[in-house]
C-alpha cells in the first residue's frame, strides 16, 4: 500500500514551496527599494532643513546688525521694484560675477559648521537692499541665500525689516 501512495504523489507540495520562496522574494526586493527610497528622501530633508536653518540664522544676523546705526550708515543699495523676485534671479544673482544688488554680500559673524554631521557645504550669504522709508521707519529687504551639506540644495529666504532709528 505504500508503494501506491508514492506513486500518485505528484509534486504539488514543491510546486507551492517555490512559488511561495519566488512570492517572498519578490516582496524583499521590493521592501528593499522601498527602504532605500525613503532613506535618501530622508536624507534630503534633512539637508534641506540644515540649508533651511542657515538660511534663518543669515536673516537674523541682519537683524542684528540693522539695528546698529553704524552699520545702516554704511549705505546699502537702492531696492530696484523690477527685479525678478523669483529663485533663479537671486541664484543668478549670488554666482560671480555677482549682479547688482548682490556685488555686496554679507556672511553672517557667527560661523556655521562646515565639518560634520549637520554641516553646511558653504556659509550663508546674504544681501540688504534699502527701501523707500514709511513715515520715519527705514525699510530694508534682506535675501538670504544657504546651502544645505550637499552643494545642490539651496535655500533662498526674504524678509523686510522696519527699523525706526
Amino acid at each position: 500500500m505504500s508503494r501506491q501512495r508514492v506513486r500518485r504523489q505528484t509534486g504539488a507540495s514543491l510546486m507551492t514551496a517555490l512559488i511561495f520562496l519566488i512570492v517572498m522574494a519578490m516582496l524583499s526586493v521590493t521592501l528593499a527599494n522601498v527602504t532605500t527610497l525613503e532613506e535618501r528622501m530622508a536624507g534630503n530633508t534633512r539637508d534641506r532643513d540644515i540649508a533651511l536653518q542657515a538660511a534663518e540664522a543669515a536673516l537674523r544676523d541682519a537683524e542684528q546688525r540693522l539695528s546698529k546705526p553704524a552699520f545702516r550708515a554704511t549705505g546699502f543699495p537702492a531696492f530696484i521694484a523690477t527685479n525678478e523676485n523669483s529663485a533663479a534671479f537671486w541664484e543668478d544673482c549670488f554666482r560671480p560675477p555677482a549682479l547688482p544688488p548682490c556685488n555686496t554680500t554679507y556672511e553672517p559673524v557667527q560661523k556655521l559648521p562646515t565639518l560634520g554631521p549637520g554641516a553646511v557645504s558653504a556659509q550663508p550669504r546674504f544681501v540688504i537692499e534699502r527701501k523707500p522709508n514709511v513715515g520715519t521707519t527705514e525699510i530694508y529687504r534682506v535675501t538670504a541665500r544657504a546651502v544645505g551639506g550637499d552643494e545642490d540644495t539651496i535655500v533662498v529666504l526674504q524678509t523686510e525689516l522696519g527699523v525706526t532709528p
